[in-house]
């Protein structure tokens, strides 16, 4: 959720961010542009046990803050956190494997 943050925060959006600057498109203008394919403006809130988040702490690329609200357009997913980045969140794959299946097989 919240792609304009994305957008503005992400170390892998930087040249991407850089351009637009340098051709006068503000935060707010960018923001506009992404309206229509905007994750948030898609979320609804579906049965509780529907949506499994998995998500990074430490996650420079898609901020904590844009999962929760992520999250909260869903009604509140279920959101596994990891202490890592988003990069370094396969380090946490067996865990995260494990958390999926269970989560599937459960029918949560």
């Amino acid at each position: 959720g919240d792609l304009v943050s994305v957008l503005w925060s992400a170390p892998e959006a930087e040249e991407l961010r850089s351009r637009l600057k340098a051709g006068g498109v503000t935060r707010e203008e960018a923001a506009r542009i992404l309206a229509p394919v905007e994750p948030l403006r898609f979320a609804a809130p579906l049965p509780s046990g529907t949506v499994l988040m998995i998500n990074a702490l430490q996650d420079r690329t898609v901020p904590p803050q844009c999962a929760r609200a992520l999250s909260r357009a869903f009604g509140g997913a279920k959101v596994l956190w990891y202490p890592t980045s988003h990069t370094d969140l396969s380090a946490h794959f067996n865990e995260v494997l494990a958390e999926t299946i269970d989560f599937l097989q459960s029918g949560r």
